[in-house]
């Protein structure tokens, strides 16, 4: 988008009490803008910074209930031109857009700090404004079912704002705002933008790619460091040794399983370095990895001694003697006497490639 040669802080005239000025600032500061998508270029006619309103609490007929610790937080909003084919891709408009704010590590993250007001205007009705979209898993849902509620309406029905409900369906909230309500500020001078020094981003999509191809790991894995702030660079280099998928899943996939298969929080901020780096030594296998991240969670002392892995030459020699001195035995009931010894001290795979040099 375009940068604006001057920002003009304006007021917003706010009478429902979420502001408890009775205005909220405004400053149009883009505009021109254009977003690439699977189903053509969105147009972006204006990005503006505002202030974030008071929180509604409860609401009786007597009084409304606001709390005020979001107040005046820095607020950016984008609005798009009428380029939006469908439902489905109002999610993916959502998305992207997401996904640039996200990319600046300036926003906040979570649920309802990316917001989304979605107009939706079919032939011959006037347009309505959906506020309250909170999750992009439900956008889809809630503009086809509002797109059939204005189709079934008898009569036409005047320009409004909707909020959305938990079922997805949407309630009437209030007529739509006209320009009129807004006039400049009078407390705050205009501002001249510089931009000169500062750094356009990499995209968390570009990012995404990148890791990919560099670690050779899948995009969903790349998607999920990124998400859990894990600077796979810096580990690959701290643990030369290990793979890259290896050291991924530890942090990504692994606190996951533990909390599912075991019942217990993991804080692998706390202790996964303890583990990589006997993993990088060569002192545990990683089969033993679980077993000794939920001992440490519980706040046990691990003995590596229990999880030391074995010669690789010692490891064959007691393959071959096991299966020579158990002739006739399957390759899993072979495997499950090796394990049963071995657990936790060898690798399942490199043990099963081992295996199978004796088992025809």
């Amino acid at each position: 988008a375009k940068i604006v040669d001057e920002i003009q802080v304006m007021r917003k005239t706010v009478v429902d009490g979420s502001n408890v000025s009775g205005f909220q600032r405004t400053a149009l500061v883009g505009y021109d803008g254009k977003l690439e998508t699977s189903k053509g270029i969105i147009r972006i006619p204006t990005i503006c910074l505002e202030e974030e309103a008071a929180q509604k609490i409860t609401e009786t007929k007597e009084h409304t209930k606001y709390r005020l610790d979001r107040l005046g937080i820095p607020l950016i909003e984008i609005a798009t031109d009428v380029d939006i084919k469908d439902n489905e891709h109002a999610k993916e408009v959502a998305e992207k857009l997401g996904m640039i704010l996200r990319s600046t590590g300036k926003v906040k993250r979570g649920i309802g700090t990316i917001r989304q007001d979605v107009n939706v205007s079919i032939k011959g009705r006037e347009r309505v404004e959906i506020k309250g979209f909170q999750e992009l898993r439900s956008m889809s849902k809630v503009i086809e079912k509002e797109v059939k509620r204005q189709s079934s309406l008898k009569k036409k029905e005047q320009s409004h704002v909707r909020k959305v409900e938990s079922d997805g369906s949407t309630t009437y909230l209030r007529p739509m705002s006209g320009a009129a309500r807004m006039y400049p500020e009078t407390d705050v001078m205009p501002i001249k933008p510089d931009i000169k020094h500062i750094k356009i981003p990499k995209l968390i999509s570009d990012k995404i790619k990148h890791i990919s191809k560099k670690y050779k790991i899948s995009e969903d894995m790349a998607r999920l460091l990124l998400k859990h702030n894990v600077d796979l660079d810096y580990y690959v280099k701290r643990y030369p040794n290990l793979k890259p998928l290896l050291i991924t899943e530890m942090f990504v996939t692994t606190p996951k399983e533990i909390r599912k298969r075991h019942n217990v929080e993991l804080d692998i901020w706390k202790h996964g370095d303890e583990v990589l780096e006997k993993l990088n030594q060569g002192v545990i296998s990683k089969d033993a990895v679980v077993d000794i991240l939920v001992d440490l969670a519980k706040g046990k002392k691990i003995d590596y001694s229990k999880f030391k892995t074995v010669d690789d030459k010692k490891l064959e020699a007691e393959v071959k003697n096991i299966v020579e001195s158990k002739k006739g035995l399957g390759f899993g009931a072979y495997m499950g006497i090796l394990m049963g010894k071995y657990k936790g001290k060898v690798d399942g795979k490199k043990l099963s490639e081992l295996l199978k040099k004796y088992v025809k």
